[in-house]
């Protein structure tokens, strides 16, 4: 009886690899943030009961206009967006939506900080190695830069004592003591329940209020850097009154078409050597 040669299990073996997809566009990220206000939530609907939906820090204000909802993830596309009752572009009595801080070195406290506002600390206390920077949106601006945070990096607490736990809420200074990755303009948009489940994998809770989606496109070396080892993302309002938290594990990117063509190439060239060998020893 004919064997397979090694060159052939060794095609065989790199095409089964190639079609492994590990994510295919949005998936929703969010994991309880560990700082719930009892009572706060409507019925999360989520799978796991995350109970992020319609929730606030405990002591802040409890209402829809305070409420970080949701993360969702597209490592494909590059986009990271995240879902709010409120919208990020208008401040809330004056105070505006915080920086997102990336941590990709494994998984972090929740709460890092506590003590008396204001008070400054540096990022090798923090933990997070990237941050999206929102240059002010509630003046007008959609800008943000992406950038990558030293040991010399500044972040600022939240600011009100009472939401410590919330913080990091921004950095104290950008460009500061971090290296500039990206720029670019991120979109506010509003959904419907049924389009966050559609186009961000969002299942809504029962709270209701209006949706806005923000949406970031995240540079190569972002993407990079959460691949290997995924990610844990973080924000906050300025003031602290919500704490968002979404975790990805490592993930790898959907195979370019051309790749998947080459793969059923090989899968054939396989297949019709493996019939040819089978007729040969009839």
């Amino acid at each position: 009886m004919k064997t397979f040669s090694p060159w052939i299990l060794s095609i065989s073996a790199a095409v089964v690899v190639t079609s492994t997809v590990a994510q295919a566009g949005f998936v929703d990220i969010t994991i309880n943030d560990g700082n719930p206000n009892a009572g706060y939530f409507g019925t999360d609907l989520r799978p796991g009961g995350i109970l992020e939906w319609g929730e606030t820090e405990q002591g802040t204000v409890n209402n829809n206009s305070w409420d970080l909802r949701a993360f969702s993830f597209d490592i494909n596309a590059g986009k990271l967006a995240f879902v709010s009752g409120f919208d990020p572009r208008v401040a809330q009595d004056g105070i505006g939506i915080g920086d997102v801080f990336v941590n990709t070195n494994g998984t972090i406290p929740l709460h890092t900080f506590s003590g008396s506002n204001p008070d400054n600390y540096l990022n090798t206390a923090a933990g997070y190695e990237f941050a999206i920077n929102l240059t002010d949106p509630s003046n007008g601006s959609l800008a943000y830069q992406v950038v990558s945070l030293s040991a010399a990096s500044v972040l600022r607490a939240a600011t009100f004592a009472i939401t410590q736990g919330s913080s990091p809420a921004t950095l104290q200074a950008s460009p500061g003591n971090e290296t500039l990755i990206s720029t670019g303009s991120f979109t506010v948009t509003t959904k419907t329940g049924a389009q966050l489940l559609s186009e961000l994998g969002i299942t809504v809770g029962t709270n209701g209020g209006t949706n806005y989606v923000t949406t970031f496109d995240l540079p190569s070396a972002l993407l990079a850097a959460i691949a290997p080892g995924g990610a844990t993302f973080r924000l906050t309002q300025d003031c602290g009154n919500d704490l968002l938290v979404g975790h990805v594990g490592a993930v790898a990117a959907v195979p370019e078409t051309s790749t998947w063509v080459m793969g059923f190439l090989a899968l054939g060239a396989v297949l019709t050597f493996a019939r040819r060998r089978r007729a040969s020893d009839v």
